[in-house]
């Protein structure tokens, strides 16, 4: 691939001799691209243009670090920034009455073609004296460097409708232009992002022409700024999801997986359960389809090298109290710091909601026991079925010197269907943790789980596993409004799941033929305080139905249970 930058002001034509350069070579038969990169947008301020051009399809949409050559319009920009990211035996055509050798200060060791474009554009009319054009010039300078034939360059100007003078501007300027190696060690280039100030090397004085004035700026170089990806500023992990990509592209797993390790231990988890909102920002989305992050993750997390991790260094003990996400994630991180940490789990295996509320079809156990295990390998201490209370918490505060709660959302929300219907109605949780451990049997029977999120779909698709005849999940908004991940919901519907929207149950009761689910038909009202559209009840008179089921599995959300913390504690949302 042959790669150009092209240096200039507005309105001297840079980024149309981008893409003259580009028609010249796509009439050739390659594949091109061209396109300009602007500061602020007045005549005379400085801008860049880029050209691609290539026997194989172009898939590359960034701007260019490091070009094969340089094109300079504007005799008061040349000057050492403008070797950034240059390749080595790349070529400098420039824009300048003086001869190659008098540049040999600034661009020793480097091939230097020079034209005095200024001076044929004035001549051949393009422009004004104090505004010259000197694109198609430089065109012609462009050609007798890359050699071009003249037929293909004017065969470009035809194609894009430019008159005589231009023509007789790109012959003279092929004629006249000077290429010359320049002798002596070959001065160091910029990298790639170096910016800074314009060279002085040219006054007022050169050639009799006056410089554009548009402000103070219009001497100066855009002063660019790296910005957060979009990809990156939606992870809730605060992975550098940009960077992560850029190694895979490159096939450098290990150096994929070493990125991601250090703002997240659990790739191997997330890989398959994270929701993606990187995937929802990506700008790819705008071409085809949004970069598989989630699916380079779980690759990464099984196929790199993981580091061996440090034992303690500090002397500092520090106690996580809950073994979910948040908890194994401080404790990774307090331990790469050099910290003892002491992990307290309530149940009898460590993992929390990630072991006792995610399907194993979704999260294999090996999978979370081999990342748990690389955690607790930097000197973890463990303690499980340790379930710690507000004056076991107290108790921890006084033997260490830091606590971390992390008892994540223990407080389930609920519905009062029934006085009695323990044997019929469970919370969504509380059922994937019995199906985890084989204590729920299915078969055969009708189950309706109300909720729309990830638990609800979790729930009904283990129904579904465990032989349920018919499952239908039952949401009091529509489809699009559902919080769950698009994809598990599409997935759900794929294996038969039923989805009953618009849909609150109201109350189980029974009759002879068993229970039955008393629900009402919903609509949609005015936005609510999360952005959706607020359910209110359908009062028409066919709005109320009964759903004959077996079993109701309720999956409306969590919160914090806060009574672990000491009376008066201050609580911040």
């Amino acid at each position: 691939m042959l790669e150009m930058t092209i240096y200039g002001r507005g309105g001297q034509g840079g980024v149309t001799l981008a893409k003259l350069i580009a028609t010249t070579y796509f009439l050739r038969g390659q594949y091109v691209q061209a396109f300009g990169v602007y500061a602020a947008e007045r005549s005379g301020a400085p801008l860049q243009a880029y050209v691609r051009c290539d026997d194989q399809e172009i898939s590359n949409h960034n701007q260019i670090r490091q070009p094969d050559h340089v094109v300079v319009l504007d005799r008061t920009l040349i000057g050492p920034a403008v070797l950034a990211g240059l390749k080595p035996g790349g070529l400098l055509i420039l824009n300048t009455p003086e001869p190659p050798d008098s540049l040999a200060s600034l661009f020793a060791g480097w091939r230097v073609a020079c034209i005095d474009a200024t001076a044929i554009a004035v001549t051949n009319g393009l422009g004004t004296r104090a505004v010259p054009i000197v694109n198609t010039t430089m065109l012609g300078a462009v050609a007798r460097a890359l050699e071009l034939p003249l037929e293909s360059v004017e065969a470009a100007l035809g194609e894009s409708k430019f008159n005589a003078a231009n023509v007789s501007a790109v012959r003279a300027a092929h004629a006249a232009t000077r290429i010359v190696a320049l002798e002596g060690l070959r001065a160091a280039a910029p990298a790639p992002a170096a910016r800074g100030p314009i060279s002085e090397l040219w006054d007022d004085a050169v050639g009799g022409l006056p410089r554009i004035r548009t402000g103070a700026w219009a001497s100066r170089r855009p002063d660019r700024h790296t910005l957060t990806p979009p990809c990156n500023h939606a992870c809730p992990a605060g992975n550098d999801v940009q960077a992560f990509v850029a190694a895979m592209g490159q096939q450098d797993v290990n150096a994929g997986l070493e990125i991601l390790l250090r703002t997240s231990p659990l790739p191997g988890v997330c890989g398959r359960v994270c929701p993606a909102p990187c995937m929802e920002s990506c700008n790819r989305r705008q071409f085809d389809e949004a970069v598989n992050v989630r699916e380079l993750e779980r690759y990464a997390a099984e196929h790199g090298v993981r580091p061996t991790l440090k034992p303690p260094q500090r002397r500092e003990r520090v106690a996580v109290v809950g073994s979910g996400p948040a908890g194994l994630s401080a404790t990774y991180h307090l331990a790469q710091l050099g910290y003892a940490v002491e992990l307290f789990e309530s149940a009898d295996e460590l993992g929390g909601v990630l072991r006792t509320g995610i399907p194993a079809y979704r999260l294999p156990r090996e999978t979370l026991d081999r990342e748990i295990a690389w955690i607790v390998s930097a000197g973890v201490k463990t303690h499980v079925s340790k379930r710690v209370g507000r004056e076991a918490l107290l108790s921890l505060s006084l033997e260490f010197d830091a606590v971390f709660v992390a008892t994540g959302l223990q407080s389930l929300n609920s519905l009062q269907l029934a006085e009695d219907a323990d044997s019929v109605v469970a919370q969504g949780v509380d059922f994937l943790d019995r199906a985890r451990r084989g204590q729920e049997k299915l078969a055969e029977q009708d189950v309706i789980v109300v909720g729309g999120g990830n638990t609800a779909m979790d729930a009904a698709r283990t129904a579904r596993r465990l032989g349920a005849r018919r499952v239908r999940v039952v949401y009091r908004r529509t489809r699009a409004e559902m919080p769950a991940i698009a994809e598990e919901i599409r997935e759900a519907v794929d294996e038969g799941i039923e989805l009953a929207e618009l849909v609150a149950p109201l109350r189980l009761k029974n009759d002879a033929g068993g229970p039955v689910l008393s629900c009402t038909n919903m609509k949609l009202g005015e936005p609510d305080e999360s952005g959706r559209r607020r359910p209110v009840p359908d009062n028409s008179a066919n709005a109320k139905f009964d759903l004959r089921c077996d079993r109701v599995i309720l999956a409306l959300g969590q919160a914090p249970d806060l009574s672990i913390l000491p009376a008066g504690s201050a609580v911040h949302s």
